[in-house]
């Protein structure tokens, strides 16, 4: 089942969120590290958008009647508050907790995370011998591929008639129009500029930076969609 906005006040977010990039873009990302660098306003955003949707997918998935509705809504919940988790070192930027020294020697930054863990570090997708199942098989990688496939490659081929009777059939909830232009167009204005700055690294780090908090949003707003479009389907109380 697709989900959408019934309005297009959603694109005004991603208008300023493409600003944002454009502007850090513009003036570098050595002169725009008090906006994108870890602890800041873009870093913030993301977590925002994962924390928002771990209560609303949470909410959603008390409250839902349909048994696999449900168990999306649970899967979503658990995934989100996974990757808040993931983008704060499990609470360590905020409350500077020691990681334990097993952890941190394994850990190629020293954190409480999984995405850091040497043997899940992020590679090209195309190594010194081509694309590779190694290259995959990084925390980055596997992370976005799963975000296009989930969040573009199933509501487009959900078009095809068999595919979607079985979303239907598994009640697999999905971005309708309105949210895959919010999500995609703002991700793909970063993966321009990201090219655009192959030859400056810090720009390019700050332009993954904010294409990471494009993922957070997409969450939370599929996540917002999802409660909005409950609550207008809930009966109304009775007097």
């Amino acid at each position: 089942m697709y989900i959408d906005f019934k309005n297009n006040y959603l694109f005004v977010i991603a208008a300023l969120g493409v600003g944002l990039s454009i502007f850090i873009f513009i003036a570098g990302g050595q002169d725009t590290l008090h906006l994108w660098d870890e602890g800041h306003l873009v870093e913030i955003i993301s977590e925002l958008g994962f924390l928002f949707g771990f209560f609303a997918f949470l909410y959603l998935g008390i409250y839902v009647r349909n048994t696999a509705h449900k168990l999306w809504m649970f899967f979503w919940a658990a995934l989100s508050i996974l990757l808040f988790g993931e983008e704060t070192s499990w609470l360590q930027h905020f409350i500077m907790y020691e990681v334990p020294e097993n952890i941190a020697n394994i850990n190629t930054q020293g954190e409480m995370n999984l995405h850091n863990l040497a043997f899940l570090q992020s590679y090209s997708l195309h190594g010194d011998n081509g694309l590779t199942l190694r290259n995959l098989l990084s925390a980055q990688n596997l992370f976005q591929l799963g975000f296009l496939t989930y969040f573009l490659v199933i509501p487009v081929m959900a078009k095809v008639r068999f595919v979607e009777a079985l979303a239907a059939k598994l009640c697999v909830p999905m971005p309708g129009i309105k949210l895959i232009l919010f999500i995609w167009m703002p991700i793909a204005v970063t993966i321009v500029l990201s090219l655009l700055s192959l030859q400056d690294p810090v720009t390019k780090s700050a332009m993954a930076e904010t294409r990471e908090m494009f993922y957070g949003l997409g969450i939370g707003m599929f996540a917002l969609t999802q409660i909005l479009n409950f609550e207008r389907a809930r009966p109304s109380p009775t007097p």
